[in-house]
């Protein structure tokens, strides 16, 4: 058992206590990872722990969740994706197409930041408009379709730079890391006129976006990794405002007149 980079790997289960837990939840902390984040961990660890103290493995204690207002998903407007999905013209440098492309991907696959930087070029199958993550949250290799969108610009991109491993590298090649992906990302928007800058709202927005056009909720749940649906029905609460516009028009009730109108 091992609580991310906070414990060293090798540390015997007997020596987990209270303070473990503060540890690794500091280093969540220091990764800048949400409330909401860092409270799932705590709930799926802490079911661990107290199996532990049933066995009598470890003394017990009582892991507390972190406490902190429920942070809404942060969205980007059509108009500010439009502006971070433009293609970049001739003079267009590789860092410019990268951020570009990455933002395509994001909002095309509601991906996260991790899966995007461990995306290989081997991991696209465009005969079957197919991409296969092998980075995800649950450890599992999960594939996703390839709108046709994406798919036409991920070729143009792979004809222009001429990728042979990741799709999204550095300069020179190697793998590009979460925290140098952010940083790109975030200049990206302040350089297309972008308030916003977290790479993560492109994911909720593909979410909303998604839910909005009467996408398939248990779709949405596959696709955006969710290990149970709790997570994609917050979104969809979250929506619920958004849900309004045109309810009345695709209301079964209210579009009956309009059927009958038609016969």
């Amino acid at each position: 058992f091992t609580v991310a980079n906070s414990l060293k790997e090798d540390t015997p289960i007997t020596n987990l206590d209270k303070t473990s837990v503060y540890k690794f939840i500091n280093y969540l902390r220091s990764r800048d990872i949400s409330t909401n984040s860092i409270n799932h961990y705590l709930r799926e660890i802490r079911s661990f722990l107290y199996f532990c103290m049933g066995q009598e493995y470890i003394p017990g204690f009582k892991v507390e969740l972190v406490k902190g207002q429920e942070e809404p998903p942060k969205f980007f407007t059509q108009e500010e994706v439009r502006k971070l999905i433009k293609k970049p013209g001739e003079k267009g440098t590789f860092v410019e197409w990268r951020s570009y492309m990455i933002c395509m991907f994001v909002y095309g696959t509601g991906a996260r930041a991790n899966t995007v930087v461990n995306i290989k070029v081997s991991d696209l199958d465009f005969k079957n408009r197919l991409i296969t993550y092998a980075a995800t949250k649950s450890k599992k290799s999960q594939s996703v379709p390839m709108s046709n969108k994406l798919n036409m610009a991920l070729k143009e991109y792979l004809k222009l730079w001429q990728l042979d491993k990741w799709l999204f590298p550095n300069r020179d090649g190697s793998q590009l890391t979460v925290n140098a992906l952010k940083h790109s990302i975030a200049r990206h928007c302040e350089y297309r006129g972008v308030d916003k800058t977290s790479i993560h709202g492109l994911r909720h927005s593909f979410a909303r976006e998604w839910v909005k056009n009467g996408g398939d909720v248990f779709k949405l749940q596959q696709i955006l990794g969710h290990s149970t649906l709790e997570m994609t029905r917050r979104y969809v609460r979250l929506f619920a405002e958004d849900l309004q516009d045109g309810f009345s028009q695709f209301n079964p009730l209210d579009s009956m007149d309009n059927k009958r109108k038609k016969e």
